[in-house]
């Protein structure tokens, strides 16, 4: 089987066609993992960065937090007060009621004596 000019032109063209092909997918296929290595780089330095400020947003609270417990510690400790301290504020209070109740009691007695006695 002798080849013609024509088959060996085709096949010569075929053989350039694939070659073409594959230097192209490649050349291509290479682009597209480029960009997708920058992507996923930019991406992840965007996460990073979120990620530092949220744990510097959480690193706040945590110390205002603090502060304001220790706040409250400090506010109980100058404000504390013993139980049986507290019983015994509230045994004087109990005895000064009384005895402003008894004054009480002891002017209106007056008050209705001095009525009492202008009416009748």
């Amino acid at each position: 089987a002798k080849m013609t000019e024509a088959t060996i032109l085709s096949i010569v063209t075929v053989t350039i066609n694939i070659l073409v092909l594959t230097i192209g997918g490649t050349w291509k296929i290479s682009e597209v993992k480029t960009a997708l290595v920058k992507a996923i780089s930019e991406a992840r330095d965007l996460i990073d960065q979120k990620q530092r400020e949220h744990e510097f947003a959480v690193d706040q609270s945590l110390a205002l937090l603090r502060d304001d417990i220790h706040q409250v510690e400090l506010f109980c400790r100058g404000t504390f007060l013993r139980r049986d301290s507290f019983r015994e504020v509230n045994r004087d209070n109990g005895k000064s009621m009384r005895l402003m109740g008894d004054k009480i009691d002891a002017r209106l007695d007056r008050i209705e004596a001095k009525i009492d006695a202008r009416m009748g």
